[in-house]
């Protein structure tokens, strides 16, 4: 839904509109994401297929928040490395920090957004 590429430019892919038909199940941890951002995933019975439902304003905490911000995570590591595309940390480490940035950028979001109201 989105990458880096290094150095310094975040590329966020277009979405198809809701809903979205999705082939087989949808592991735990990627469920968890789509849920939290508002998301409605609906399995099939025999788990073949799930379609997954959005409101306008949830796809776009999704992008923003999932994808957009995971990927700043992931540029921050790698925006003291100079021009070298190659990783400086493991893969799962560069991973977890871009996970703990987004989710720490979306619960200060989120807590401005409630005090602003």
């Amino acid at each position: 839904m989105g990458r880096l590429e290094v150095p310094g430019r975040i590329v966020l892919f277009d979405q198809p509109p809701s809903p979205w038909f999705v082939s087989g199940s949808i592991p735990s941890a990627d469920k968890e994401k789509l849920e939290r951002a508002g998301a409605l995933i609906e399995s099939s019975s025999d788990n073949l297929q799930c379609l997954v439902n959005w409101t306008p304003e949830a796809l776009k905490h999704f992008m923003l928040f999932e994808v957009f911000m995971h990927e700043v995570g992931h540029h921050l590591i790698q925006q003291y490395t100079g021009k070298r595309s190659a990783r400086v940390v493991r893969t799962k480490d560069h991973e977890n920090f871009a996970d703990l940035f987004a989710t720490q950028f979306r619960m200060s979001f989120f807590d401005v957004s409630a005090a602003d109201a």
